[in-house]
């Protein structure tokens, strides 16, 4: 594109930006928001990295490969959100509610989940490389072709590999 094109996305970008911080600090509640990036452009991808949405009800909500890196998620709620491809890594989601969210593909990279409740939540083929379970709740959760590389299930750190329906990792901490 031209000079002028990619400075009016960038602008464009930023003014998102600053709607969804002014949408935070008005204490706005987000269930059943669309925040989804169907296409295949990165560009599209909805931006919420690093922000603070501790607590915020986000469940039913189409967030669809957002970016939600680095935010503070402790207690937020996204039952039965799509988030298909979206980033939660490096995120702070000690005592999330993602009960029956749709997460095929998701990178949740160094997450933290202590205490999620992940209950029917799809997993397949999500990124859990080095996240922290500690006290998950995973009943049902679908975690086919998941990587699971490393990730800390429980206070314990035993090095050992396991099995669970079909999936092998070795160097995953029990």
């Amino acid at each position: 594109g031209t000079v002028q094109q990619i400075l009016d996305e960038k602008s464009s970008i930023a003014a998102e930006r600053r709607d969804l911080r002014n949408m935070l600090r008005a204490g706005t509640d987000f269930r059943g928001i669309d925040l989804g990036s169907k296409g295949t452009d990165y560009r599209q991808r909805k931006d919420l990295s690093g922000l603070y949405l501790r607590g915020r009800n986000f469940s039913d909500s189409d967030m669809r490969r957002a970016i939600i890196s680095g935010s503070d998620l402790l207690d937020a709620d996204f039952t039965k959100a799509w988030l298909d491809g979206a980033d939660f890594s490096d995120a702070d989601m000690r005592g999330a509610k993602l009960s029956y969210a749709r997460m095929p593909g998701a990178v949740l990279q160094r997450a933290w989940l202590m205490g999620a409740d992940l209950t029917g939540a799809d997993l397949t083929r999500a990124d859990l490389t080095d996240a922290v379970l500690v006290g998950a709740n995973l009943t049902d959760t679908d975690l086919e072709h998941a990587d699971l590389s490393s990730v800390r299930w429980n206070s314990h750190e035993l090095d050992a590999d396991f099995t669970v329906d079909g999936i092998d990792r070795k160097s995953t901490r029990l």
